[in-house]
């Protein structure tokens, strides 16, 4: 048995070998495929990117006036608005009774036993106020009336807020005040997607949906117009709705139609998975390279070298998790960690801003006294704005925020692209700053060592 021995392990060195073998042309049969398949995807997707661009600039359809102007959260200043004036046949839109009257038989259709005014209600007067005050109800939101028909309405329009203290009920109580006046009156609650109200109590209220009534409804009146202004006004809101339900991709958009079809649909998220991966990766190789390139460029500067080492990120696993930094900071200083030396840096922030990138001169440590406070720092900081950084109390002495966010497109493309440049370029900026500011920096940094205050702490 001892004799057959290698012979086995031969035989064993020589199955992972044929394994390895086959594994590898397994994996680059399938990056050739993958290659293939999105070279002829890459062909089809950009003449349909064209044509979507053509599109846009012949019939901007995701141009939209309330989100551009950024109102289109506003519920009170935009929707109870914008629905107040077309419920209001006296109102600009110069249509009369025409939104009023299919408005109501909306809300009949969506409940039978909404109740509708008992008459013509093109005959008479109608009244509509916003943010009508009624002291101890509470403040509504849209009122409709007609004291000729003897007909009240109130909408509660909630597009993001949450319901108030019993707020339905006590909406309900008041228009049972007004019953003397008015025999038929109903409270709509109007929400996105019409859910019920938590507030009504035992009171009855008709629930109303944006997505499932009012587009509809706004999609259905909009041919009868034929204002121009009021046509635009109309399709651009109900545009917005839309937008907001949107939840399976329709016609209009020519790169989801593209994307959605089955082939290409299974190729995107291959696209996405590799792509989420070549992200990580370049960010992971991110702060080795800067390091190596800060190290070498101080390597070969002894002007420099004698008094700044770089201190790289030491922890890998920690450069998506937490605030990262590549420093170049002063060697042989007493007490580093007792007192507010200044140092150069590059700084990525945490997840949730995407990791964006700043650099400058910051203190070692957050002051807690003014000790630090003196000539020294005055004139670093304004030698640090001649060169655009500005200060940040109480951390920064100087900072600049980089157009690079390292999970991102522009910082990825870098990595993957042009990386070389792209270190020369971030090194470039600290540079920047020890070529500019170096003697400031050690005055500070000595005046800050030699501050007897620190010693008496």
């Amino acid at each position: 048995m001892i004799e057959e021995r290698p012979s086995q392990l031969a035989e064993v060195a020589d199955f992972f070998s044929r394994y390895r073998a086959v594994q590898a042309q397994a994996v680059g049969q399938k990056a050739a495929d993958f290659a293939s398949r999105f070279a002829r995807f890459k062909t089809s997707f950009q003449q349909v990117k064209g044509a979507a661009q053509k599109q846009a600039r012949e019939e901007a359809p995701s141009f939209n006036l309330f989100t551009v102007l950024g109102v289109s959260h506003y519920e009170v200043r935009t929707h109870s608005a914008f629905l107040a004036s077309l419920l209001d046949p006296a109102a600009s839109h110069g249509q009369q009774y025409a939104f009023l009257t299919s408005f109501l038989n909306v809300c009949q259709k969506r409940d039978p036993t909404f109740p509708l005014p008992k008459g013509e209600l093109t005959r008479y007067a109608w009244h509509v106020q916003r943010e009508r005050s009624t002291v101890r109800f509470g403040r509504l939101d849209i009122v409709l009336s007609c004291s000729d028909l003897g007909y009240l309405c109130v909408i509660e329009n909630k597009v993001g807020a949450g319901e108030q203290y019993e707020q339905l009920s006590r909406y309900s109580q008041w228009l049972d005040t007004q019953e003397e006046a008015f025999t038929d009156r109903a409270l709509i609650f109007l929400t996105p997607r019409g859910h019920e109200s938590i507030t009504s109590g035992d009171y009855r209220y008709f629930p109303l949906s944006y997505y499932d009534d009012i587009a509809p409804w706004l999609a259905g009146i909009l041919p009868t117009v034929a204002a121009q202004n009021l046509r635009h006004a109309l399709a651009q809101y109900l545009q917005l709705w839309q937008a907001k339900g949107a939840f399976f991709m329709t016609s209009e958009d020519p790169i989801l139609n593209f994307l959605a079809e089955p082939g290409n649909l299974e190729l995107a998220f291959e696209i996405s998975e590799a792509l989420n991966r070549l992200v990580i990766e370049m960010h992971g190789a991110f702060w080795p390279a800067v390091s190596e390139a800060l190290a070498e460029k101080l390597e070969g500067s002894p002007e420099y070298s004698a008094y700044w080492s770089v201190d790289p990120p030491t922890n890998a696993s920690q450069y998506f998790e937490s605030w990262m930094s590549c420093d170049l900071v002063p060697q042989g200083i007493e007490g580093r960690g007792k007192r507010p030396y200044a140092s150069i840096i590059l700084q990525q922030s945490t997840a949730r801003s995407n990791y964006w990138l700043q650099y400058g001169v910051v203190l070692a440590m957050k002051p807690k006294n003014e000790y630090h406070v003196g000539p020294p720092l005055k004139l670093l900081e304004e030698k640090l704005n001649t060169i655009g950084l500005s200060a940040n109390p109480p951390w920064w002495i100087g900072v600049r925020q980089l157009p690079y966010y390292a999970r991102l497109k522009e910082f990825t493309s870098r990595m993957a692209t042009d990386r070389q440049q792209f270190m020369a370029e971030l090194v470039g900026n600290l540079w920047q700053i020890l070529e500019t500011c170096h003697d400031e920096i050690v005055a500070y940094n000595q005046f800050v060592a030699e501050n007897k205050a620190y010693e008496a702490q």
